[in-house]
């Protein structure tokens, strides 16, 4: 995570700029000295906070839309408050959950307790479900596979004669699918066939080795026999030669259209760009830096740190997480700068958490009460 520069901020300045932050964040409107002083009872007058003020400004942290007006809050701004709400996350772990209102907390935990172990399609979609109307903004969760996952089934759907659809069941219980051209005409009559003597050859493999498998056609030819040799090859390197691509879940757009610093037209129109393919959503809020990171470990991207341009306007808030079986990603929200970060950062991590957990969640009061007994990392 990009790190702030060290700045000689006196703990009075650091005060008004925190009390800055939050109040714009809540109102959206540029902070003035009279504000602090009578809304936050600062012990000192209108005119000590207004030069403060005019300091924070001058190093970059603060800017002026109008002579008259108040200040707001820079991107660099938003970074060192950011960075103080996870230096205290770290040093007073229990405190920071309490930041996330009980009934946020239960619902949250609830929605995941009513999921069958198996139904992890459903897990993703009712995370960015929950996630996006918790938060008010957009969710995402990004769902990949890492080499050693195994294939527990491979089901074949005839579409026509040249077409199967390809199902994996993978574990633990993930599924994914791919339309396969065949090299040749394959009778209805003859794919279940086929599927069982793929099975035969390949479940119970991870992915990686049924790939290194598939690379060489002489294995292939030595490894099938019988009239379903040629539609089994042809359907297994279809199947398997290419690495299958991220699973991206997103939901929450229609939120951010009522944003204020959304609404221009062409700053909507990039950030819906965005979202036109899950490759590009996927770079755009960092994904594929992150999934190396440990189970649980957040990051928070503002502005210009977000890799896609399009979105230098917004903040991106993300853990990590694993479900176990080789499968591992990523779940965040995409907001405004002028995010919730006091709400959002222990959102995320706790969704995070639950997902990493999901198999073990039984003692909801447990959960409910010290959450921080399940962090993994």
């Amino acid at each position: 995570m990009p790190q702030a520069p060290i700045l000689p901020l006196t703990e009075r300045q650091e005060r008004i700029l925190q009390l800055i932050v939050e109040h714009y964040i809540l109102t959206g409107e540029p902070v003035g000295s009279k504000t602090l002083v009578s809304e936050y009872s600062l012990p000192v007058s209108s005119a000590t906070v207004r030069n403060e003020m005019a300091e924070l400004e001058e190093i970059g942290l603060l800017n002026q839309p109008h002579r008259s007006a108040g200040r707001v809050p820079t991107e660099q701004a938003y970074r060192i408050y950011t960075e103080r709400l996870l230096r205290e996350r770290v040093e007073h772990p229990q405190s920071w959950w309490q930041r996330l209102p009980v009934e946020v907390r239960r619902r949250l935990i609830e929605e995941y307790r009513n999921l069958t172990p198996d139904e992890w399609e459903e897990l993703f979609v009712s995370t960015c479900h929950i996630l996006a109307q918790l938060s008010d903004y957009l969710a995402v969760v990004v769902a990949a596979e890492q080499r050693d996952t195994v294939l527990e089934r491979l089901d074949l759907v005839p579409l026509n004669r040249t077409q199967v659809l390809a199902v994996l069941i993978l574990r633990p219980g993930v599924v994914k699918q791919r339309i396969v051209r065949l090299d040749a005409p394959l009778e209805t009559s003859r794919v279940e066939a086929v599927a069982r003597l793929l099975n035969q050859r390949f479940a119970g493999k991870t992915l990686e080795e049924i790939y290194r498998t598939v690379q060489e056609v002489r294995t292939l030819w030595e490894m099938f026999e019988g009239e379903e040799r040629e539609a089994a090859i042809s359907i297994a390197r279809r199947t398997f030669s290419e690495r299958f691509d991220w699973e991206v879940y997103w939901e929450g757009a229609r939120n951010l259209i009522a944003v204020e610093e959304m609404s221009d037209a062409t700053t909507a129109a990039a950030f819906f760009e965005t979202l036109e393919s899950p490759e590009t959503l996927v770079e755009a809020v960092g994904v594929p830096q992150l999934v190396t990171s440990r189970s649980g470990e957040l990051h928070v991207l503002i502005g210009t740190e977000i890799p896609d341009e399009r979105l230098a306007h917004c903040s991106v808030i993300t853990a990590t997480y694993s479900l176990g079986g080789g499968w591992y990603g990523v779940v965040g929200v995409l907001g405004p700068m002028r995010m919730r970060y006091l709400n959002v950062i222990p959102l995320v991590e706790l969704t995070a958490v639950l997902l990493t957990h999901f198999p073990e969640l039984h003692d909801t009061a447990q959960a409910l009460t010290a959450p921080s007994t399940l962090r993994s990392g």
